[in-house]
């Protein structure tokens, strides 16, 4: 009553004012909440409930009743849901739906066919509690008899007044008179002259009227309200609202009993009344109270979505898709919160109620953050957090964040505030399960309710009645308690099967359920009027409700900002000040100090450099600043407190503020390549890697002197410890990398530390905390680290690909990854399992990105160096913690003083001078391809040195040291093992588009300057700073060249974006255009044509008779893609690949955590300890089934040996897990890094223990030893394999992954790809890209001729000819001419067209009726298939308008549906399908040469209807599509090694094209091309024509089409010119060579379609014409009379019979079913193959009914198939 009873005059202009802000916002759905509009909304038709119109026909019951599912597609008959029944739920008739068992026989249809409710279904209906005669169910027997109709046929109310009593409760307290026969009846039947009894003994005259005379008599009559007569004598009793002591009535305090009044009650005498708290009306029954002033919002997260619903007027929206993992919400009057728990990424965010303006609050320092509250006083958001097991708060907007419970907490799920009182509640399901409660501050905390509690979850407070309500997963009860601890009630047991988050509103408890995906609601005192209000597909999670009268506003004690960070509410309405986990209070209590010196991280990407501030919980702090330099390394000078970077490119080391960013020059770089730095901050000194020369140059930052360390290795990472004077280097020699340990000053032997690290970026960082090295090495995927003696090696992190970065802050070590633009890390500890990160916005293809720590301006003692530069001349090294050493350069030698320097005026026995500048180099550096003289003298006259004695005259001494035969020198060819037998090939020329290395070697001009060394001796990278592209290339601002077409075609080729510009995208559409509402640009034609060619249909949103795509009906087993009529199968839901248009299929996909949660067999993630516990969690028991459960029954395996080969089971428990995982003893496979790491992870144990300690000592393996308790597991680095010894490693060809798109080399340990003539490599370096312009998609519809641009940027769709009606058959184009070509059958024209010029040409003279057709581009020819008179293969030249013959067609069935034509190769393609009655169709793909001769079918088997062809000319494969088998398969040209690209696609593909290593192809009956690429994870994407009314469509781009010589060009052929032989051939209309005038004439009668056959019938001899001449082949003796009158009888037959056939199904179904013709469109349009064709022998035609659509297209193609499949539906 605390909260009824508040000052009601101090919170009404506060509520005023918060009641408006809250109609405010809901002033967007008023309209909606009124009538339920459309377009917007949908209202359900047998429940009132309002939709948004989003969740109509998406698959899933919103409404309740299914209407929202029904009507989705004029043909559907029955909707669909594909869910299997759960054990709690009730199975409809249909087979398809399923409902809450408590909804079966509940006299409410719930099941779409109503199989839920028949007649008597309760006789077969038990009821755990109390059934009604009407079948209901009541959850318990205690609603009987309580006054409520619960029953809804008052059963539960009848015989009440009779309901038995125990005979010692039987007495006048309760107005009751126990009899003789132990019946209780009411006194008021006593002593009527009724036997009530049964047995008279409530009637006995004389004591009756005896009694009643003392109930008369006020002397004797002691009672002060009622007085009975019994046959026991006179017995007092009570009004109601009293009750009876002695014989005095006292008034009852009816406020005590639960449940009486909804919220608050004041007690009168004998009576009371209810009353409710402001913001509140009571109801008519004097019992309720209803809130006033606007509806109450429920918001709650289904795993990857965030849904709102309205309570009162049931409207039903969505706020937030494609998240990853929500699980807790909540919600204040402006925004909506939400907290994600995927790994790695986990955040809490928000976004307006609308699920706009999305923002991250808290995305550093989580581990898996499940509940959250807002603060509505002062706005600060609270959490709980089971992985890091503590409660934390932050501010409004993320700033500030703190942790205020840590102690004593397991695993804290669910939280509610109470900011009345300053306190919060949070429950915890750990091992000693609890409710806690404690002040907001986090004080005072105490255990709140921790008996007869299993699993407590979600927390909700019932403001009014003060009560906190909770519910429990273990034990599936809902309860509540007073905010006083006291009156602990149980709500709900065993209705909530697994019950996870509660809130409360009014007189309902609304929860969410894991085992059903459902909310539900109850009555909140005793859990009457049971409701599912929602079941989803998905999992529910967090739910919560928003009203005002739950926020009810109080004075905020921050509201005057009197902390400097975090003001957080405590007891007795007071305030306290908490500080971020860096810093503490002050002593004042309110401001806050650095507890810790800041440190950062400095992130160098490209030319961007990050200041990323890594906060221990709330949001990392990022700035970025841009450069005109590209950084290839970086280090922290903390002298300056500034950044030292090198640019590579422009060949300069310069100094950046990152507070001014200001940039200084401070050392060039010249002729050298830098790898690596590193400040040393007791000297002042910077060291820097020099790989080309293999030195460490340490340039003094005091006097800008530099000294050298020289090595016979390549050093390529350094990492410095100044208080010892030691530095760590990792060098390189030959293909494999060690890490040495030697002395700053350069003196004494350096120490082997680490051997066998693989590359190629080793990066070391050295932990000042813990005085460790940590290092990374990218070949192996491993992290480590060990002390500064090199002892105490540990593995801190294994399986991480493409490491290039390393740093450690404070207690987490941080890297990054190659190509990946994310910082992650993880704890130093490691306690907590997986890792983070952040994405950094930076350019999408940056190849490496750098860290360096920033940890602020050295304040430690001042070492001798840094006074006076410890009176050094030149260079002061540090030799330790006090000590140091004075060096001089190169060039200069010590004096006596070791102070000072000289100049060097000779060398010493092992140098060589230069002549230039007296400098001199090592011996060894003589004529080793390197130029160590500043004029490379050093690398003259090399051939007449010998550099090795042992090899013979005819060899060659490679620098490695092999002997190779000297024939093999400058080949292209590796042979030596460091590639010298290719450096300095003076002979060996380049290609124009190849830039050669000074070694002779040649790479593509577009890897020149890019920041990577792609030549080895590094020659591609120097002189950088004035690098230029040709005209033909355009230059990324980072450096690098790419092709001049590359720019602006949507695509990312410039590592920093710099190719696709704001001046990209235009600003409008060219005129006559019209400008679609996501920028595409389609012409002014299509518009309101009743086609989506916008792709968002904004192009048909305002017109008048609007035609929208129809909804497309799906089985039950399928899913339907939104916004398109593609129906794919459930299996390819959330499989990783999207396949529908919009990748919707992957949408709403969370997954289950891997480390956390157990993957249910249903799709639910249930928590890891839940499995094996006998309790079936998933609904489906999949959690106890698991491989765990049954090895935890047998005990682990404690089998174990020390050698790898003759360890029982270990070879079996390798090879049973994936590469770089071990299994445990139960069979659950880990990773090898968890194993013998000190800590559990397989639930037996049997991870650790055994052999952990001595395996690997003695290392057995060539590679890396992991170790595990059974024994060494060897494995090996990127680019090898375990050998079958298991031991040693041997070199993956990478290339027979099909790793690159293209062409590839393989290398040891790694692999090179290169590119076609008319491609580039991309960035990725494994794919490749055209180099001519960009592609444009050209489709035919049955109006027009549409040309598309399917680049991001410029995405357009242009019509280029129209020609409405009038169908196209055929369609190519000749894109080096930049000319298309179409056909028309019914027309009998083949056409051609300029894009640019539109000048068109037409070949109409012996053309024929042409169908599918394909261009010889190299002749010009247009190859199609004639269907006139005869099946035909013709060849036309349209600008010469002559056409000739190449083949016939054999076979009365047969029909040419697809052609393809290899010109360079002479090859000629097509399929050709045969259809037979009652037999499916088979096809065949024939290849012959351009004249048709040479013909070979070279695919025969498994075929059905071909319906497209296309090659891939680099590599001599035909691909072809199947629209039967609904597959792709390719095959090589003499039909060997066929492969199936796709086996079991979901849609017919019409059309097949090959285009940069993908295939292009169309779904049929929809205007959508699905792209598949054939190498790397195979991804498909799907792209838009705009029209569903295309069918034709081709590719255009001139890598397409390789060039080749015209040789038809000059010949002079009168006629028409094919290519032969490799030579030119003249022939004639009838396909014979010409034979007049030199060979390029032709007969009169040669124009006409002769046979190609020449048959004599005299001797039964064919000759048939080769391109030899005739080749003689017998023949069947036949007499052409006699074929010819039998074909002639047999062809009337077969059409007289078809005719009858065909009229009498019609006339049954025009009879039989009169609206059949009326749904679908029954017209004939057909061509039967066998009468449309000439015989062979006669030219006489039958005559028939044309088709211009490819067969398979027509309504009904061909009609006897098509009658078989109608006949089979009708009559079945």
């Amino acid at each position: 009553m605390a909260i009824i009873d508040q000052d009601r005059s101090q919170l009404k202009p506060i509520m005023q004012r918060q009641l408006l802000a809250f109609f405010l916002l809901g002033l967007f759905y008023a309209k909606a909440l009124q009538n339920c509009e459309p377009p917007h909304y949908f209202k359900c038709k047998t429940v009132a409930v309002c939709i948004a119109q989003y969740f109509v026909c998406d698959g899933e019951n919103d409404c309740g009743d299914n209407s929202d599912e029904i009507d989705c597609h004029p043909q559907r008959t029955k909707p669909t849901f594909v869910k299997p029944c759960e054990p709690n739920e009730f199975q409809c008739h249909d087979q398809v739906h399923c409902i809450p068992i408590e909804q079966y026989c509940d006299d409410e249809p719930d099941c779409m066919d109503g199989s839920d409710e028949f007649e008597n279904c309760h006789l077969n209906k038990t009821c755990a509690g109390f059934k009604c005669k009407n079948g209901h169910c009541l959850h318990s027997k205690n609603w009987t008899c309580d006054g409520v109709n619960d029953c809804e046929d008052n059963s539960d109310e009848e015989n009440c007044e009779n309901s038995p009593i125990a005979p010692e409760n039987c007495n006048n307290t309760i107005g009751r008179y126990l009899c003789g026969n132990k019946r209780c009846i009411s006194l008021s039947h006593t002593c009527d002259g009724k036997d009530d009894c049964g047995d008279g003994s409530d009637e006995n005259k004389a004591n009756c009227d005896k009694a009643l005379t003392n109930c008369k008599n006020s002397t004797t009559n002691s009672c002060n309200q009622n007085c009975a007569a019994t046959p026991a004598g006179s017995k007092c009793w009570c009004h109601p609202g009293y009750v009876l002591n002695g014989t005095v009535c006292e008034d009852i305090d009816e406020c005590k009993e639960y449940g009486r009044c909804s919220q608050g009650c004041r007690n009168t005498i004998g009576s009371f009344f209810c009353q409710c708290a402001y913001g509140y009306k009571l109801q008519d029954d004097g019992v309720s109270c209803k809130a006033e002033n606007g509806e109450a919002l429920m918001i709650f997260a289904a795993k990857s979505s965030i849904r709102g619903y309205y309570l009162d007027s049931a409207i039903y929206f969505p706020i937030a898709d494609d998240l990853s993992h929500v699980v807790g919400v909540s919600l204040d009057s402006t925004y909506v919160y939400w907290s994600d728990i995927r790994l790695g990424d986990e955040a809490i965010f928000r976004s307006l109620e609308d699920g706009t303006h999305r923002e991250v609050i808290v995305t550093a320092g989580l581990g898996c953050p499940e509940d959250i509250a807002v603060d509505w006083i002062t706005g600060n958001i609270y959490f709980t957090d089971s992985m890091y097991k503590q409660v934390g708060v932050c501010n409004h907007d993320g700033s500030f964040c703190t942790v205020i419970i840590k102690e004593a907490t397991e695993k804290p799920r669910g939280i509610a505030l109470l900011p009345s009182h300053g306190k919060l509640y949070w429950s915890d399901w750990g091992d000693n399960p609890h409710i806690s409660v404690a002040y907001m501050d986090g004080s005072n905390r105490t255990f709140f309710v921790k008996d007869n509690i299993g699993w407590p979850n979600g927390l909700t407070i019932d403001y009014p009645s003060s009560r906190l309500y909770w519910v429990d997963a273990r034990l599936k009860v809902i309860e509540s308690i007073s905010l006083d601890g006291t009156d602990r009630r149980t709500v709900l047991r065993h209705v909530a099967t697994h019950p996870y988050s509660i809130a409360i509103f009014e007189n309902k408890l609304y929860w969410s359920d894991w085992s059903t995906n459902s909310i539900h609601s109850c009555n909140k005192f005793n859990g009457k009027n049971y409701t599912t209000l929602f079941q989803k597909n998905e999992t529910v999670y967090g739910i919560h409700i928003y009203h005002s009268s739950l926020k009810v506003k109080y004075g905020n004690p921050c509201v005057t900002k009197p902390c400097s960070q975090l003001c957080l509410l405590a007891a007795n309405r007071t305030y306290s000040c908490a500080c971020t986990l860096d810093k503490e209070l002050n002593s004042d209590k309110r401001t806050c100090r650095d507890s810790a010196k800041r440190k950062h991280i400095a992130v160098a990407a490209g030319n961007t450099i990050i200041d990323y501030y890594h906060e221990l919980l709330g949001r990392p702090r990022m700035s970025a600043s841009l450069t005109p330099n590209h950084i290839t390394a970086m280090t922290y000078d903390s002298i300056a407190d500034s950044i030292i970077a090198a640019d590579d490119i422009n060949k300069s080391i310069f100094r950046f503020n990152p507070r001014t960013n200001a940039i200084n020059h401070i050392i060039p770089i010249v002729n050298e390549i830098v790898e690596s730095m590193a400040f040393d901050y007791f000297g002042n000194n910077l060291y820097k890697s020099n790989t080309i020369h293999k030195k460490i140059e340490v340039h003094s930052l005091t006097t800008g002197e530099k000294t050298e360390f020289s090595y016979t290795e390549n050093p390529y990472d350094i990492a410095l410890v100044p208080e010892e004077g030691v530095m760590f280097v990792a060098f390189q020699t030959n293909n494999e990398f060690h890490i040495d340990k030697a002395q700053m000053n350069g003196l004494g032997s350096r120490t082997h530390l680490i051997e066998g690290l693989y590359g190629p970026k080793i990066s070391l960082a050295y932990d000042r905390d813990t005085k460790r090295i940590y290092w990374c090495d990218e070949g192996t995927g491993r992290i480590e680290s060990f002390d500064t003696q090199g002892q105490h090696r540990t593995l801190f992190r294994g399986g991480v690909n493409g490491l290039v970065s390393l740093a450690v802050l404070d207690n987490e070590v941080f890297w990054t990854e190659r190509e990946r633009n994310r910082l992650n890390w993880v704890d130093k500890k490691q306690v907590v399992p997986g890792y983070k990160g952040v994405n950094l916005e930076v350019t999408s293809q940056t190849d490496a990105i750098l860290l360096s720590v920033i940890d602020g301006p050295y304040s430690g003692e001042t070492h001798a160096c840094r006074k006076n530069n410890g009176d050094c001349s030149h260079i002061c090294l540090v030799t330790d913690a006090s000590k140091r050493l004075c060096a001089c350069p190169a060039d200069f030698v010590i004096n006596s003083d070791q102070k000072t320097c000289r100049p060097k005026t000779a060398c010493s026995d092992d140098e060589i001078k230069c002549s230039v500048n007296n400098l001199c180099i090592k011996k060894i550096q003589k004529c080793n391809y390197v130029m160590d003289c500043p004029d490379g003298e050093d690398e003259k006259d090399c051939d007449s040195i010998a550099v090795n004695s042992k090899c013979q005259p005819d060899e060659f001494a490679c620098r490695s040291g092999e002997c190779i035969n000297k024939s093999n020198r400058c080949d292209s060819v590796f042979n030596c093992q460091d590639r010298s037998d290719e450096e300095k090939c003076e002979n060996h020329t380049c290609s124009p588009d190849e830039f050669r290395c000074r070694d002779g070697a040649c790479i593509t001009k577009y890897f020149v300057c890019n920041g990577i060394n792609d030549c080895d001796d590094f020659s591609d990278e120097e002189d950088c700073g004035g690098h230029a592209c040709d005209d033909y290339s355009f230059k990324c601002n980072s450096g690098p060249c790419i092709p001049r077409n590359w720019e602006c075609d949507g695509q990312v080729d410039c590592n920093d974006g710099s190719d696709e510009h704001d001046s990209c995208r235009p600003t409008d559409c060219a005129k006559g255009m019209f400008k679609c509402s996501n920028g595409r640009c389609v012409d002014v034609l299509l518009y309101c044509n009743g086609s989506d060619d916008c792709d968002d249909n904004s192009d048909e949103a305002d017109c008048p008779e609007n035609k929208r795509v129809e909804a497309l009906f799906c089985n039950k087993d399928q899913f339907k893609c939104k916004n398109s009529t593609l129906c794919i199968h459930d299996t390819l839901r959330c499989d990783d690949h999207p396949d529908c248009p919009h990748h919707d299929d992957e949408h709403g996909c969370g997954r289950c955590l891997d480390e956390t949660q157990f993957s249910c067999r249903n799709g639910k993630c249930v928590p890891v300890e839940w499995m094996c516990d006998n309790m079936d969690d998933c609904g489906d028991n999949s959690d106890e089934q698991n491989a765990h459960c049954e090895a935890l029954k047998h005990g682990p395996n404690t089998t174990a040996s020390t050698a790898l080969g003759t360890t029982p089971g270990l070879t079996e428990r390798a090879h049973k897990c994936s590469e770089g995982k071990f299994a445990c003893a139960t069979g659950y496979c880990l990773p090898l890094d968890m194993f013998c790491d000190g800590k559990e992870h397989c639930l037996d144990g049997s991870d650790e223990g055994g052999q952990c300690n001595t395996t690997c000592e003695t290392n057995t393996c060539e590679n890396v030893c992991h170790k595990t308790p059974v024994g060494p597991v060897c494995s090996c680095r990127v680019g090898y394999e375990l050998a079958d010894d298991e031991k040693s490693c041997r070199d993956v060809d990478e290339c027979k992954n099909n790793v690159c798109q293209q062409l590839c080399e393989n290398r040891p340990g790694s692999f090179v790809c290169s590119c076609y003539e008319g491609y580039a490599l991309r960035i990725n370096r494994v794919s490749c890209k055209a180099t001519g312009p960009a592609v444009k998609l050209i489709a035919a519809s049955k109006d027009d001729i549409r040309i598309m641009s399917p680049s991001t940027m410029i995405s357009s769709l242009t019509i280029i000819h129209r020609d409405p009606e009038v169908e196209i058959t055929g369609l190519d184009v000749d894109s080096k001419e930049n000319t298309i070509y179409w056909s028309n059958e019914i027309e009998g024209i083949i056409n051609k067209m300029n894009i640019d010029t539109k000048k068109r040409v037409t070949a109409s003279n012996g053309v024929g009726r042409p169908e599918t057709l394909a261009v010889d581009w190299i002749t010009d020819n247009v190859y199609y298939f004639d269907d006139k008179r005869r099946p035909l293969i013709k060849a036309c030249n349209v600008d010469a308008n002559k056409c000739a013959v190449i083949t016939h067609i054999e076979g009365m069935y047969q029909r040419v549906t697809t052609i393809a034509i290899e010109p360079l190769k002479e090859m000629l393609f097509w399929g050709q399908v045969m259809w037979k009655i009652y037999e499916k169709p088979s096809s065949e793909i024939v290849r012959s040469d351009l004249m048709g001769a040479n013909q070979k079918v070279i695919v025969r088997d498994n075929l059905g209807i071909i319906s497209g062809l296309t090659i891939d000319y680099h590599r001599s494969i035909l691909y072809w599509s199947d629209k039967y088998l609904n597959s792709i398969e390719g095959v090589d040209f003499d039909g060997k090694n066929r492969k199936a690209i796709v086996a079991d696609l979901t849609t017919k593909p019409i059309g097949l094209f090959f285009y940069e290593d993908s295939l292009y192809w169309k779904i049929e009956g929809i205007g959508v091309l699905k792209r598949r690429h054939l190498y790397g994870n195979m991804d498909s994407e799907w792209i838009s024509m705009g029209s569903k009314n295309s069918r034709l469509f081709v590719v255009s781009q001139i890598s397409r089409q390789p060039d080749g010589p015209n040789k038809c060009k000059d010949r002079g052929c009168e006629h028409m010119c094919i290519m032969h032989k490799n030579e030119s051939t003249c022939i004639c209309g009838n396909g014979f060579p010409a034979t007049l005038r030199g060979n390029v004439g032709c007969p009169a009668d040669a124009e006409d379609e002769g046979e190609l056959e020449l048959e004599d019938n005299n001797h039964g001899v064919k000759v048939k014409l080769d391109e030899t001449g005739p080749i003689v082949t017998h023949a069947q003796t036949q007499s052409t009379e006699r074929k010819t009158g039998s074909g002639t009888i047999t062809g009337l037959a077969v059409t007289l019979v078809t005719f009858a056939l065909m009229f009498s199904v019609y006339y049954y179904l025009k009879k039989k079913r009169p609206g059949l013709f009326k749904r679908r469109d029954l017209s004939i349009h057909f061509k039967n193959p066998s009468f449309a064709r000439r015989n062979n022998n006669n030219n006489t035609t039958t005559t028939g009914t044309s088709s211009i659509l490819m067969p398979g297209e027509h309504e009904y193609s061909n009609p006897i198939t098509e009658m078989s499949n109608t006949k089979s539906s009708i009559f079945s």
